[in-house]
């Protein structure tokens, strides 16, 4: 499954975006488990430590990146890891 999300990212914010400087990604799924209705809850205080700390908290277990994202494959996207 291609996340829709990071295809609306790419076109809005990201589509002339440089190799050299990608744009950070990560995910909460990852960190603390599928979070269903606090899932907003959680985001935000992801986006609230990055902002205050400067520091994207990692995302665990990333893998193969999906060819379906050109983002992810040709290195718009960084993905924050360990």
């Amino acid at each position: 499954m291609v996340e829709p999300e990071l295809n609306v990212l790419d076109v809005i914010l990201n589509s002339k975006r440089s190799t050299k400087d990608p744009l950070r990604i990560g995910s909460v799924k990852t960190v603390v488990g599928d979070t269903d209705a606090a899932a907003g809850h959680v985001a935000l205080t992801k986006l609230i430590l990055a902002m205050e700390t400067g520091i994207i908290s990692p995302t665990l277990d990333c893998g193969k990146p999906n060819p379906k994202i050109p983002g992810l494959t040709d290195g718009r996207y960084k993905v924050s890891t360990l």
